[in-house]
């Protein structure tokens, strides 16, 4: 008689992020579990060495041809209306989207979209953007955030959500509760680890090793307390304070889109 022995398949945890939103530091942290195998971005590589990569010196020499191709195109290419629940509104495949634990990191919009601004200005060729032009602060957008929220949630799916600001000071509690809703145990998670310096995946994009450096030259979780209530009217001053008043009205702008869908987001936060 022959004996068939049936292997569970693994678990795939999926993070769903956003620009900004301290997502590289929670994924540093949960990959020191002994029992997750990670693979970071498993869509950058393509994106920045693939055929179909955008070729950033575009910015600087036609703004016009930037905004069509990363604007126009673009939105028309994802035209995703977040008043609609879709069965699947990622451009996974339906199976890898049908079979992964969703996990969706968020960030309030007063700290996310002032960092996403400081950050890209270091990059020559998106120095400086306005938030209501840079292509960034589309990606940026909690909508989406909420899109998959609201459509996981239609499915009987229950999606972890993480506040990335949570990560630094909440850093107990933000573990176990996603280890708890994973079926992990907390203690394999550590919040120190070994710097990966300029081996880290993904470090050779000029974009990424910019936006990324802090995180792989990290030795662990940077922790503080809480500083109460996030306000607005101090994020902007700051930033117009660095890069002028036009620039600070529009940031107010962009930030005061995103508050309904950061805060309905933030109610099922662990």
């Amino acid at each position: 008689m022959t004996t068939t022995t049936t292997k569970t398949p693994p678990k795939r945890i999926f993070i769903f992020d956003n620009p900004r939103n301290r997502s590289h530091l929670f994924y540093r942290l949960l990959a020191t579990h002994p029992q997750l195998k990670t693979h970071y971005h498993p869509y950058v590589n393509a994106g920045c060495f693939g055929p179909g990569k955008i070729h950033y010196s575009i910015f600087g020499n036609n703004p016009e041809r930037t905004k069509l191709i990363l604007i126009d195109y673009i939105l028309s290419r994802n035209a995703l209306d977040p008043a609609t629940i879709y069965s699947n509104p990622t451009l996974l495949p339906d199976d890898l989207w049908k079979s992964v634990t969703p996990i969706i990191v968020i960030r309030h919009p007063a700290l996310a979209f002032p960092s996403l601004h400081r950050s890209t200005s270091a990059i020559p060729a998106l120095a400086n953007l306005d938030p209501t032009e840079n292509h960034n602060y589309w990606f940026a957008n909690l909508a989406w955030s909420r899109l998959l929220f609201e459509t996981l949630k239609s499915q009987g799916r229950t999606p972890v959500v993480v506040d990335g600001e949570d990560v630094c000071t909440r850093t107990d509690e933000v573990i176990k509760g996603v280890c708890n809703a994973l079926g992990l145990d907390p203690a394999g998670v550590s919040d120190t680890w070994v710097p990966l310096g300029e081996d880290a995946e993904g470090f050779a994009h000029p974009v990424f090793k910019e936006m990324t450096r802090t995180i792989w030259e990290s030795d662990g979780v940077k922790k503080h307390e809480p500083v109460g209530s996030v306000s607005l009217d101090d994020a902007v001053a700051s930033i117009e304070k660095e890069y002028g008043t036009e620039l600070a009205v529009n940031m107010r702008t962009v930030i005061e889109e995103q508050m309904q869908n950061y805060r309905y987001l933030e109610k099922f936060k662990v």
